[in-house]
């Protein structure tokens, strides 16, 4: 657990790229992929960076603007690995985040990112 505070993704983003030289980080809710770029481009030394999101509709009970309908999201599921076929050091993980937990052993990655939505989901 980070004890530092950050004003917002940028100074965490600068953080990761000093904190984590050669390092493996994960985000958990990727969605179109915006942050997935920033996190690209900022942490120049990434040896690799797991994105994993499920990209289906949740429609029991789950509120959030990002839960779009399954042609939106398998749509959106298949740009991203579009936009990102050319960075070989970035691995998409179509799953539950509860399942892709099972991908990693015990210190195996120097940080997660956890999108605050995806914490509250039954992924989480």
């Amino acid at each position: 657990m980070l004890s530092e505070n950050f004003k917002n993704r940028v100074e965490l983003l600068e953080y990761i790229d000093k904190k984590f030289p050669n390092g493996i980080g994960v985000e958990i809710g990727v969605a179109a992929g915006h942050f997935t770029k920033q996190i690209v481009d900022s942490w120049k030394t990434c040896q690799k960076l797991f994105a994993i999101d499920f990209w289906e509709n949740q429609s029991e009970g789950y509120n959030d603007p990002c839960n779009l309908s399954n042609e939106v999201q398998i749509t959106r599921y298949h740009q991203v690995l579009k936009d990102f076929k050319s960075h070989k050091n970035v691995s998409f993980l179509k799953m539950w985040s509860n399942v892709a937990v099972n991908q990693f052993y015990d210190n195996h990655v120097d940080f997660i990112y956890l999108v605050r939505r995806s914490a509250t989901s039954k992924a989480a």
